[in-house]
């Protein structure tokens, strides 16, 4: 893989993540507002299901960040990739902190955008370690 399409892969997981956590919402939503879906047993554990794997994938994205941030670690994009996410992330978090946004009734997200804050900060400052040991990884 190019690191182009690691860079990718970096910039666009925390929205996936939370994309993820928004659809198993509306996915909850829709089965409470429908009487008939709230009888159906198998739609009750369909909405498990989709959270479980929402939870399973969310997980295998996060540690494959780590592996991605290894393999290019030298590259400036991707400090700035880091730094932008992170602001964002940030950003999310005071919005749906304050209720400006829809997010904070969605279970979970902000417990999500907290986890993704810790990883992309923690990812930023090892980036900026391995910057400052003049290319010797070893802090990754």
């Amino acid at each position: 893989m190019s690191e182009n399409k690691f860079l990718i892969k970096i910039a666009v997981t925390p929205y996936i993540i939370l994309g993820l956590l928004t659809l198993s919402n509306s996915l909850n939503k829709w089965r409470a507002v429908n009487i008939d879906a709230m009888m159906n047993v198998s739609l009750y554990y369909a909405s498990f299901i989709f959270l479980l794997f929402t939870y399973i994938v969310s997980g295998m994205l996060i540690a494959s960040l780590y592996k991605d941030c290894k393999k290019i670690s030298s590259n400036k994009i991707l400090r700035i990739i880091l730094t932008c996410n992170l602001i964002i992330l940030l950003g999310l978090f005071g919005a749906g902190y304050l209720g400006i946004i829809f997010f904070v009734n969605i279970k979970d997200f902000l417990t999500f955008d907290f986890v993704l804050i810790g990883s992309y900060l923690y990812l930023l400052i090892q980036n900026l370690r391995f910057k400052n040991s003049g290319g010797r990884n070893e802090s990754l």
